[in-house]
Order: structure tokens, then sequence, then C-alpha cells
């Protein structure tokens, strides 16, 4: 059988795994850098648009579900999660997951599922 190969070590293995801690350590770092950035840009809840095309939305608590219609943009958030609806289809993005929309469709919006510190999205017109 010609199988692919997955790693040898059990899964508890690589927790402990030091190459892999330090990985999971710089992402950390990395999400930590991007919050604190996106913090000395924008100071209170709203949105900015520090370049044409790149909208930073901050709020720090749930907002209420909101319909309106998505436009073409990568949406990535340094804090707290999203959820949009599609349809029956459910999309959540955080830190660990970003959103990518590519066409104008109808949604409906769930925001700070958790406390939602930081979004930034770039409108990809």
């Amino acid at each position: 059988m010609n199988a692919a190969k997955t790693s040898e070590k059990p899964d508890r293995d690589l927790m402990n795994d030091p190459q892999t801690k330090r990985k999971v350590d710089r992402a950390q770092a990395n999400r930590d850098e991007l919050t604190e950035r996106i913090a000395q840009a924008i100071h209170h809840d709203g949105t900015i648009e520090p370049l044409k095309g790149l909208h930073f939305n901050r709020a720090s608590s749930p907002s209420e579900c909101v319909h309106s219609v998505s436009i073409p943009a990568f949406c990535a958030i340094a804090q707290g999660s999203k959820e949009v609806l599609l349809g029956s289809d459910r999309y959540q993005y955080d830190p660990a997951h970003y959103l990518l929309a590519m066409v104008e469709l109808p949604i409906f919006t769930l925001s700070g599922l958790k406390p939602l510190r930081f979004c930034g999205q770039s409108k990809l017109r």
C-alpha cells in the first residue's frame, strides 16, 4: 500500500518537541505584535482607513447581528472572532483563520463571539 506517511511521533510527543513549541510561541508572538501595531493605529472603537482600501475596525464588545452585502475583501482578525452566515453555511474567522470574499453576496454577520478587539480588512478592488 502506498499511503502517505504521517509523523512517526504521537501528538503528545509533538507538543513536547522543542522545535514545535518554538513555532507555536513564534506564531503567538507574531499575533501579539499585530495586535499591538493595530492598537497604535486605532485607539477607540470604530473604523479608520490608514491607507486607501485598507480598513481597521475595532470593537471592544459584541455587536448586534447585521444583514448586509459582502464586498470583495480579505479580512483578518488580531483578537476575538467573527461569524458570517451565507445561506445555511457558517464561516467563523479569528486570529488563526481569515475570511476571503471574492464576490458581493448577501450575508448575516455575528460579531464578537469572543471579545473582538481589532479587525483589518483590505478591499480587493
